[in-house]
């Protein structure tokens, strides 16, 4: 696999994007934000691999699956 994948939430309270290189190697990236009232953002940013990432997608259906999107009202 290679290419970029990326996840931002409309509040933009999460921004996250995953690039992976031909060789197996990616850089995850994002920035996690507070909405409303102060100003807080956690940075991060990781080396990762192909192996971790079926493991990744796994936690995230999970945590999609216990907290599904809602729709604006």
């Amino acid at each position: 696999m290679r290419g970029t994948a990326r996840l931002s939430m409309l509040e933009g309270a999460l921004d996250v994007q995953i690039d992976l290189a031909a060789t197996g190697t990616g850089m995850v990236t994002g920035e996690l934000r507070k909405v409303g009232g102060g100003e807080a953002t956690l940075k991060f940013s990781f080396e990762t691999d192909q192996t971790f990432i079926g493991q990744a997608m796994d936690d995230l259906e999970r945590v999609l699956g216990r907290y599904p999107t809602r729709t604006p009202r």
